[in-house]
């Protein structure tokens, strides 16, 4: 089993729609090089992201090709299915909650919601399971829990996908300001 020490909680994402829903999902080494990722969508790449919202939006398909470029240098870059709630993808906002085993294994979950409502009721129940925070992941002791976590997440109306496990992240360098994309 791989620690999960060298998996890197820190984690942003950003999507377009433009009339075809593209969403992907970067996971990051450190907290500054998410949110230098997150000021070189807005800054260098005319993006938006609204306050009650947790996904960066992209004006068009060439910017949303220019960030997964980015953020493939300095993190690990995932392809989110289209959302299947029922409802058009750019109607909603996406509140995104990611949960993972702490026990040595790699198990790494990520669920979205429609509301920051349904978000919160989830939150609150890993909180009463003494899941511990660790970056933008909650933590879980084991692959049962994992399981419950992912049945409640459905009960909420959420959606759940597997993240794959990405060690090599862990020797990317950092985005940091100074890094010729922020310039």
């Amino acid at each position: 089993m791989t620690s999960l020490a060298a998996v890197y909680p820190y984690i942003l994402a950003y999507k377009i729609s433009n009339g075809i829903e593209h969403r992907h999902l970067a996971d990051f080494k450190d907290a500054a090089t998410r949110d230098n990722f997150g000021k070189y969508i807005l800054e260098k790449l005319g993006g938006t992201k609204a306050a009650d919202d947790d996904w960066y939006k992209l004006p068009d398909l060439n910017k949303f090709y220019a960030a997964n470029t980015e953020a493939r240098k300095h993190g690990h870059v995932y392809d989110l299915p289209d959302h299947d709630l029922g409802i058009p993808p750019h109607a909603v906002h996406f509140h995104i909650l990611a949960f993972k085993v702490g026990n040595g294994e790699t198990y790494r979950q990520l669920s979205d919601f429609v509301s920051v409502e349904k978000r919160t009721d989830f939150v609150n129940y890993l909180k009463a399971l003494k899941a511990p925070k660790e970056g933008d992941w909650y933590k879980l002791p084991g692959k049962k829990e994992i399981d419950d976590a992912i049945a409640e997440a459905l009960k909420l109306g959420g959606d759940v996908y597997d993240l794959p496990y990405a060690p090599h992240v862990r020797d990317l360098p950092s985005l940091d300001s100074e890094s010729e994309a922020l310039e």
